[in-house]
């Protein structure tokens, strides 16, 4: 049989799961049995005996409130299964007993899952009026029902909490907080509050209505849960949870009074806008918030210390803070912020976390940003208690844009430990403040930069950098005069070390340029290490530099020369260096900078060496030289080598020219300053400038050597090459102390010392000159053909005044070579010989004062008395030039005097003065007199005024010698001006033009070109006035004598092209050729010549000559003419054509005056015509006379005739008549012809003058001639018809067929037909052969004409 199987026994784990799941399904039976008889006993028992219930009611609610509740009436609403009951007239009091709270209605939803807890379902509270309030201690009462930490306190909050639902509809709350006693108290208005409470889990919300200027409805949610063994429902303090805040308007201020802002770390806030915001609370404290803000005029004020508040114009987007103990993480994102200043602040997402200490003040912080613009940070600096950090952001005043920005720092954890912090940042156009220049000389500031890009890592032990920057800058305070450095470029990687020995900073693969240099180079810098017996360093610390540059620009160098230079020497270098550029520049200081420049070579080393080129040295400079002092001129050009060794500086081998005189050449100079940190540090210039003579005149000019040298050298010329060497020691802090020595060098130079010194030729000497004077030991000069030695100068204690003294010999050559004098040219010309002088001369101001002594002996002058000196004859010669004060304008003046004795000279010789003013170069003669044979007139007030007492003077020997011994270059430069403006003379005999005047006074003056004469003489008499300008002369004079020959004279005057002037002459009394002429009028003027040049034509305007016989009156010209007259005529030679009139009275009184007496008496009539010829108006030239004339006499008689030109009026008057023809004239001819009437037309052509109407009417006969005289030959070829007993027919037909167009054939027909009996009394003759011989012979009677045209005949 087969054994029964024992099924298995499960394992124990499987039992206890079974015991456990029958354990519970008995646990909830009797669940649902007491919640069946809860609602039961609900139903069937407590509902319906409500009303009865009211006191138990009131003392389980004192039980459980802990405070004395009472109800007035309780009533039921409502059933089923959740049954309704509304509590009347609900009242809390106070432990005095006073009624705290009083609710005028409550309705309570009871069920029997509320009954297990002996809590309810819903409790609804309308119309509630509450006060809460915070006590100054901390402790809050509701409705003055204090709630504490306090199991009996805690019950209401604990009941309240336990409820499934309470809600409060339509209340009312004041919040009033003791502990803010300056707070406005929290009102809230229709307020909605909702409590539900699930076990663990608190679901709330409150809606209510701010007074009015705190904003607009709040909403305010959360779900919060407690910790399942908290017991107290009412401990807030230990709940979580999130929650969300709606405020569509909010007023901060009244809010951040309200409520307690120290949990932030905020002190005050100010603004309004919108906000929307979640929040996570963790064990009753915030633990995040999240808020979307639209505000404007925000103002926050942090609670730590902050330098400014937190001001916004506007801002919107997001902003986060999280909170994790005493960390407080604040993040934007989005976050456009507009500062209250207008400033907008770039957007970008920044984290800021802080930790607050329990005073809450900020323990440590972190920036993180993506893209941050460092002005924000520097801002955020002001406006945040960063501690530390604010007061590094406001001295470094950071710009510039980071990205992945990183910056973390923490305070330090026990007093005077240091603080600890790090950060990171690419940053772009970086820009840092430096710090203030420390006081103390020779010490560095914080650097600064500008402009730079970098990659950076830090912390407080160090850190390193990747720097490049573009047109930007360094600063660098303390150290340079212009601490900021412009820089077009820099590169360098940069790395530092903070330690306990100082901070250590190395630079490599520095590489540098800016508009004044370029170059590379590397350094390291420490802090200097402490004296054992100090606790730390105040040195400026150890540098180890060098830097190669290979460009620099000149006159920028001073601007890198560190601090430690002293300040006289910078100035000096900066105003010394113009401009010019140095190359192969090298820049060393090695060592501790606390002994920089390192005077001492164990010191370290402070080295530069470069080439200077095309520099512009001022090496004296003007802007530091005391006001007034002239300058020395600048080096321009230069090239040479700059050396900087420690203290000692120096320019060596400096090759160059002068500013404004291209000609000089710096032929080698040195400079140096042995000790630039001296207290009175010196310069010393060493050097020589070569040139031309004209150069190194306008150098000393120019330079402090003009004062050295007394002006001396002012109006000096020169020529020829000069070498000046110079040396100069100027104490920089007081350059009025420079200390000068130099040395003019010339060899066979020409010089001029002044306008009115004469020209040293081949000069050979030295000046040598101080800062007190100078001296030329010997020189020697070839002056005025001989030989002049001289020494002399300007030596301390002569107040300024240069002396020179010499001796020398002048000869005739020499004169006569003269470059400079006129006069000695001319003089020299005029002599033979040599003689000795003695000369001295003292300058002093500008003023010279000058003394020539000679006796002339040996110098012979060939000059016209009396001047006329033999070689051996002693002639004292003084010749003085005096300054005299200067005039109102400031023009130099000085007085020149010349006084000369000889034993030929009459009186007390001749003596000049002249007052001279310098202007311009010009020397101008302002007033002077000459004396000749006087003790000398007086001063005028101006002009030149001459006065002469002479025995005799042989004018014409004066004029050969000034004609041809350059006369005309006397009067035509500047010695024109000492010649007389103003005249008086007397010569008791006077040669000129071959004639000797008697008794001369001549008086007058002269005004520029002008001159008015006074003459008194016995051959002439009156005024004259000259005007050279104009060419015209003007005279008025009482009497002239004209001399035979004067012709000659005007003749030779018109040889000389423009040589004849106008004329203006009224002579009242003239007498020509010894012949008087009577009262003349002339005026004459030239003519400009035509084109081509020439002789210009002299046009007689007006010729009036008054006699007692007749009055003549003429114009015409004297011009030039090419015709050719005679072989030795000029072709140039001069016409004069007259258009005359001449009135006679008497015409052989005017014969005989003029020097025809006997051939004519009485006879009135007229002349008049036209005449020219070859020659002066004074020289009638007879072979080439031509013209024509028409004669008019009344009532006169021929009578016989002299030999000459009254030949020819004898052979008109038929004189010869007589004695050839045996005829009855003789009562008519045989003493002349007595008329009636003359009367006739006149053809003159080349002296030669034909008539064919000339008639001559007597009382007992008429002559009518016709024919041709021949003036020059004195012959005659002459027709003469003699009619007797001329009767009233034989005058009427004279009358009328005796004219130029008829002639005398015509007439004698006539005579013939119509009066037959004169006609055969009527006698022709031909009268020709020489005047004085006279040929005479009778022509045949003509035959009569029995027939004449009707035309001739007379009716």
């Amino acid at each position: 049989m087969t054994p029964t199987q024992v099924p298995p026994s499960p394992p124990w784990p499987w039992r206890l799961w079974a015991a456990a799941c029958t354990a519970l399904w008995g646990l909830a039976l009797a669940w649902w049995l007491a919640l069946l008889l809860a609602w039961a006993a609900l139903q069937w028992w407590i509902v319906p005996r409500a009303d009865a219930w009211r006191i138990a009611l009131e003392a389980a609610a004192t039980r459980a409130l802990g405070v004395r509740t009472s109800l007035q009436r309780l009533e039921v609403a409502g059933g089923g299964l959740t049954p309704h009951l509304i509590l009347h007239g609900l009242r809390l009091h106070d432990a005095q007993g006073r009624e705290a709270l009083h609710v005028p209605q409550a309705q309570v939803v009871l069920s029997p899952r509320a009954l297990l807890t002996l809590g309810l379902e819903q409790l609804v509270i309308d119309g509630l009026d509450v006060q809460v309030r915070r006590r100054a201690d901390g402790r809050i009462l509701v409705a003055g029902i204090e709630l504490s930490a306090d199991a009996s306190q805690r019950s209401l909050a604990d009941w309240l909490l336990a409820q499934r639902e309470v809600v409060l509809r339509g209340a009312r709350i004041e919040w009033i907080d003791e502990q803010r006693p300056h707070a406005p108290p929290l009102v809230l208005h229709d307020v909605l509050a909702l409590a539900r409470n699930s076990g663990w889990r608190h679901e709330l919300r409150l809606d209510a209505t701010p007074p009015p200027g705190w904003g607009q409805r709040l909403s305010w949610r959360a779900r919060f849960t407690q910790p399942p063994w908290q017991l107290e429902r009412g401990d807030w303090r230990r709940w979580s949870g999130p929650w969300y805040l709606e405020a569509p308007q909010l007023e901060a201020a009244p809010w951040a009074q309200a409520v307690d802002l120290t949990p932030w770390g905020l002190r005050s806030l100010q603004g309004r806008g919108a906000l929307r915001a979640w929040g996570e609370l963790r064990a009753g404290h915030w633990e995040a918030l999240i808020a979307d803000v639209r505000v404007e005029g925000v103002q926050v004020r942090w609670s730590g210390a902050a330098r400014e508040p937190l001001a916004l114009a506007h801002a919107h987007g997001r902003i986060e803070a999280r909170r994790d103990g005493p960390r407080v993480q604040w993040r934007t994102q989005g976050l456009a912020l507009r500062a209250a200043d207008g400033a907008d602040w770039p957007r970008g997402d920044v984290e800021l976390s802080y930790t607050l200490d329990d005073q809450g003040d900020w323990r440590a912080w972190s920036v993180r940003a993506d893209r941050l613009d460092l002005d924000v940070l520097q801002r955020l600096g002001r406006v945040l208690p960063l501690g530390a950090a604010s007061r590094w952001l406001e001295a470094l005043r950071p710009r510039g844009l980071a990205q992945g920005l990183e910056l973390h720092w923490q305070a330090p954890p026990q007093p005077g430990q240091p603080a600890r912090w790090s950060g990171r940042a690419r940053v772009h156009r970086l820009a840092l403040a430096a710090g203030e220049a420390p006081a103390e000389p020779g010490r560095w500031g914080r650097p600064g930069v500008e402009g730079m890009d970098a990659d950076v890592e830090l912390d407080e032990r160090g850190g390193r950098a990747s720097v490049a920057l573009r047109r930007g800058a360094v600063i660098l305070p303390g150290g340079l005069e212009e601490p900021r450095l412009p820089l077009e470029e820099l590169t360098a990687q940069v790395r530092w070390r903070l330690d306990g020995h100082g901070p250590e900073v190395e630079v490599t693969e520095l590489r540098l340029a800016n508009a004044d240099l370029q170059g590379q180079g590397r350094l390291r810098w420490r802090a200097a290490r402490p004296a054992p017996s100090a606790p730390t360093s105040h040195g400026p610390g150890v540098l180890d530099l060098d830097v190669r540059l290979s460009r620099v620009e000149g006159s920028r160098v001073v601007r890198y020369l560190p601090l430690a230079v002293g300040p006289d020497t910078r100035a000096y270098l900066k105003a010394a260096i113009r401009s010019g550029r140095a190359s192969d520049v090298r820049f060393q200081v090695q060592g501790d900078l606390a002994h920089f420049p390192f005077a001492q070579p164990q010191q370290g080393t402070f080295a530069v060496r470069a080439r200077l080129h095309d520099v512009t040295l001022d090496y004296a400079p003007r802007d530091l030289l005391p006001a007034g002092q002239p300058s020395w001129p600048m080096l321009q050009g230069l090239q040479a080598e700059l050396r900087i060794d420690g203290t000692r500086l120096e320019v060596r081998d400096a090759r160059g020219g002068v500013a404004g005189l291209p000609s000089l050449r710096v032929a080698s100079a040195q400079a140096q300053i042995p000790d630039l940190l001296a207290a009175a540090p010196r310069l010393q210039v060493q050097g020589v400038v070569r040139g031309p003579a004209v150069e190194a005149l306008r150098f000393v000019a120019q330079s402090p050597v003009r004062g050295y040298t007394g002006g001396a050298l002012d109006a000096a010329q020169a020529s020829g090459a000069v070498e000046v060497a110079l040396e100069l020691a100027m104490p920089l802090d007081h350059v009025e102390d420079t200390r000068v020595r130099g040395q003019v060098r010339l060899a066979g130079n020409d010089l001029r010392l002044h306008t009115n010194a004469p020209t040293l030729r081949e000069l050979r000497g030295t000046l040598d000159f101080t800062e007190q004077g100078f001296r030329v030991a010997q020189a020697s000069a070839r002056l005025l053909g001989g030989e002049l030695r001289f020494s002399g100068g300007l030596q301390p204690g002569d107040e300024g005044q240069v002396r020179f003294q010499g001796q020398g010999v002048a000869t005739a050559a020499g004169l006569a070579a003269s470059p400079d004098w006129a006069w000695a040219r001319w003089l020299g010309a005029a002599a033979q010989g040599e003689a000795r002088y003695t000369v001295a001369l003292q300058v002093q101001g500008g003023d010279l004062d000058l003394t020539v002594d000679s006796d002339l002996r040996g110098l012979a002058l060939n000059l016209p008395a009396p001047l006329t000196k033999p070689a051996s004859a002693p002639w004292p010669l003084r010749v003085t030039v005096q300054p005299l004060p200067a005039a109102r304008d400031g023009a130099p003046r000085d007085r020149l005097q010349l006084r000369l004795q000889g034993e030929t000279l009459p009186g007390a010789g001749l003596r000049a003065e002249y007052e001279r003013e310098h202007r311009a170069g010009r020397v101008l003669v302002r007033r002077g007199r000459l004396g000749l044979g006087t003790d000398g007139p007086a001063w005028p007030d101006d002009g030149v005024l001459a006065v002469l007492r002479l025995p005799t003077l042989d004018a014409d020997a004066w004029q050969a010698r000034i004609a041809g011994g350059g006369g005309a270059e006397l009067t035509a430069s500047d010695a024109a001006s000492y010649l007389p403006t103003r005249y008086d003379v007397r010569v008791d005999q006077l040669r000129w033009a071959g004639r000797t005047f008697e008794a001369l006074g001549l008086s007058g003056a002269r005004q520029g070109e002008l001159w008015r004469l006074t003459v008194a003489a016995p051959q002439l008499e009156g005024r004259v006035e000259w005007d050279a300008a104009q060419s015209r002369v003007t005279a008025r004079l009482a009497r002239l004598r004209l001399p035979p020959g004067a012709d000659v004279e005007v003749e030779r005057l018109a040889a000389q092209p423009r040589a004849l002037p106008a004329i203006d002459l009224v002579v009242d009394d003239l007498e020509l050729g010894g012949r008087a002429l009577g009262r003349l009028e002339l005026r004459a003027v030239n003519q400009d010549a035509e084109a081509g040049g020439g002789a210009r034509p002299w046009r007689l305007e007006t010729l009036q000559l008054t006699l007692p016989e007749a009055r003549l009156s003429a114009h015409g010209h004297w011009a030039p003419t090419a015709a050719l007259t005679g072989p030795n005529q000029a072709v140039s030679a001069r016409r004069t054509t007259l258009q005359l009139r001449l009135e006679i009275d008497d015409a052989g009184a005017l014969l005989q005056r003029l020097g025809w007496a006997g051939a004519l008496r009485g006879g009135r009539g007229r002349l008049q015509g036209q005449l020219d010829w070859l020659g002066s108006p004074l020289s009638l030239h007879t072979p080439t006379l031509a013209g024509e004339l028409e004669l008019e006499l009344q009532r006169g008689q021929f009578l016989k005739a002299d030999p000459g030109l009254a030949k020819l009026l004898g052979v008109l008057s038929l004189q010869s008549l007589p004695r050839r023809l045996a005829l009855d004239f003789r009562d008519v001819f045989s003493e002349g012809f007595a008329f009636d009437r003359v009367r006739g037309h006149v053809q003159l052509a080349r002296g030669v003058a034909s008539t064919r109407d000339l008639q001559m009417r007597g009382v007992n006969a008429a002559v009518l001639m016709e024919g041709s005289a021949d003036l020059v030959r004195e012959t005659a070829d002459l027709t003469a018809v003699i009619v007797p007993e001329l009767n009233a027919g034989t005058a009427s037909l004279l009358a009328a067929l005796v004219n130029p167009a008829t002639g005398l054939g015509t007439f004698l027909a006539q005579l013939v037909l119509r009066q037959p009996l004169q006609a055969a009394a009527t006698q022709t003759y031909r009268i020709s052969g020489p005047w004085d011989d006279p040929h005479v012979e009778r022509l045949p009677r003509p035959a009569p004409e029995t027939s004449l045209p009707i035309s001739e005949r007379t009716p």
